[in-house]
Parts: structure tokens; sequence; C-alpha cells
């Protein structure tokens, strides 16, 4: 991370500034630049704060891998609020204990996704993004990256998930030192690889890695959610070079299909 930046959207606004014209995102047919994305969460940090949230507040994210997540993600953050990844798979009622167990007071899902009972609830829907794009302005939490938060919750497979609390320094420090693992000796004109994300950001390492590839201005590339493995290596297959996020399980799948002679992906770090 760059000396001076305090908070986790900084670098978004920097690569704004400096490259425009470089990609940030990609969600199926939609590409978004670094310039077109600083402005899109600028204006959700302010829609943020008129539906009332301020630094400190809790806020839960139940929502798919999508453009618009990040967008809100990377807002949440600038306003100095604490996100909380929650899981899209659990019923309303899991999502409700998760929430005051955390104290969380709102949680932004999917349009079609029932509310969670006794949580405020907004609605991320196909009209959202213009909705926000209206909000003029910038709101950036002025405190320091020490005193913002961020908590990571576990599966919750054995009952309530169980949750860590870092501050935003925290993860600036996590950052840097994959990214250094990553690129050991950087050059002056470093352009991270593409990282294709397979796995909802509600799983803690990913959630890293997509912060890490904006910290760096890279590709970060939303990958559809597919039940077939084969679906998923013919698209990894025809990917650029990449970093790739994966589980177990997808490794199982990968060693399975894995050629006698050669190597399945070339092209992966």
């Amino acid at each position: 991370m760059a000396e001076g930046w305090e908070n986790l959207s900084d670098p978004i606004f920097h690569y704004a500034a400096s490259r425009a014209d470089a990609v940030a995102l990609v969600d199926g047919n939609e590409t978004l630049t670094y310039g077109a994305l600083a402005p899109l969460v600028a204006s959700a940090s302010v829609y943020l704060c008129d539906l009332g949230m301020s630094p400190g507040d809790r806020i839960g994210l139940a929502l798919t891998n999508s453009a618009d997540h990040v967008i809100l993600l990377l807002a949440v953050l600038r306003v100095g609020a604490t996100p909380v990844e929650l899981s899209v798979e659990d019923t309303p009622e899991a999502l409700a204990a998760t929430a005051n167990k955390y104290g969380v007071r709102t949680i932004f899902t999917e349009a079609h996704a029932p509310p969670p009972p006794g949580i405020a609830r907004v609605r991320v829907d196909l009209g959202w993004r213009g909705m926000i794009a209206a909000k003029a302005g910038d709101h950036r939490a002025a405190a320091s990256a020490d005193a913002l938060e961020i908590i990571s919750l576990t599966a919750g497979s054995t009952g309530l998930p169980s949750g860590v609390i870092w501050t935003q320094r925290q993860y600036m420090q996590r950052i840097a030192l994959r990214l250094a693992i990553l690129y050991p000796q950087p050059q002056a004109d470093f352009h991270p690889a593409d990282l294709l994300l397979t796995v909802s950001m509600r799983h803690g390492w990913f959630f890293v890695c997509v912060l890490m590839q904006v910290s760096a201005g890279g590709r970060l590339v939303l990958l559809p959610e597919l039940s077939k493995a084969a679906d998923l290596i013919r698209i990894i297959a025809a990917s650029e070079p990449a970093l790739v996020c994966v589980t177990a399980n997808m490794c199982r799948a990968f060693l399975g299909a894995a050629p006698d002679q050669g190597l399945l992906f070339p092209q992966l770090y």
C-alpha cells in the first residue's frame, strides 16, 4: 500500500487520477475502468451517508459477486463504516441471528432475497446503480486506518459464525505482505496479473484478494457461479495469464481433470 493511504478505498481514486483508462472490474459484459469506478464509489459513499450511515456502523453485505457488490463494499470502507460479509445462502432467520450477534444495523441484499426479520434491509436491484449515480460529492471518513474496522466471519459450519475484528491498517499490512510474496521484484511500470474471482467474497481469504487486487491497480474479473467443474476449467483455460482464487474442492476437481502430460492451466501464476 502506498504511503499516505488511510482508507482502503484510497487506491481506487489514486489510479483514477494516474491511469484512468486501466480496467478495474470485469463483471460479465460490463467493464469498469478505474476512472469510471472511483466516481461510483464516491457517489455510493454519499448515498450511504444519506441513509444515515456513519463511521463505526456495522453494515452487512449479503450479496453475490458483482460490480455493484464491489462498489458498495468500497463505499462502506470509504465512509468508515464496518463491512460484514454475509452468506447469500443463509435463511433470513440465520442472517438476522448473525446480524444481531455482531451488531449489524443494516443488511444489503439481492433484490429477490426475503428480508431478515427485525433487521433493516436495503435491496440492491436493477435501479440501484442509477440511484447512486445521481448523488454528487464524496464522503470519505477523516479517521485514520487504525480507527476503521472490518469484521471477518468464519463459515459458521458448527453454529453462528465466529468473527475477527481487523482494522483497515491491518488489512493494508496483509495486502502488502501478499503482494510482496506474489511479486517480490516489481518493475517501475508494475501491473499485477488479472485476478479471477471464483468464490464469494464472504470467504475471508478471497475478500483479502479482492482488496489486494484493487489496491495494486489490477483487473478483477468476477466469474459467474458455476455448478460444473468443466465449465470453470474451460473459462480459466481461455483466460489471459492470471491469478485464480480457488477452494480445496476446486483444486481436487482440477487435479482430476489434469492431463497425463503438460499443464492444465499453463497461463496461471
